[in-house]
């Protein structure tokens, strides 16, 4: 699936879904777009799990819903998982 894609579909589930708790799992995939920045946002009252693998290592993350991802949004319009993680641990 194609990265543009990926994001899309992943967002619409977001949007679309009844569940306090979304799951998104990607094996190639190391960071959100603009897009998926928004529907996080855009729905305070889910928290997103994000399984994937960075460097051949597996991560979860987890974004608390109500966080507000826009601010790690880089200028290329893009934020790692390994640097959302980073930020979010110095927060606790």
């Amino acid at each position: 699936m194609e990265y543009a894609e990926y994001l899309t579909k992943t967002a619409q589930s977001l949007q679309n879904t009844k569940e306090k708790e979304i799951v998104i799992n990607t094996k190639t995939w190391t960071c959100f777009n603009r897009t998926m920045v928004d529907a996080i946002k855009n729905r305070p009252d889910v928290t997103v799990i994000v399984n994937y693998v960075y460097q051949g290592k597996p991560y979860v993350l987890t974004i608390p819903a109500g966080t507000d991802l826009t601010p790690l949004v880089d200028e290329n319009g893009f934020v790692g998982f390994r640097y959302i993680e980073k930020i979010l641990n110095e927060k606790k």
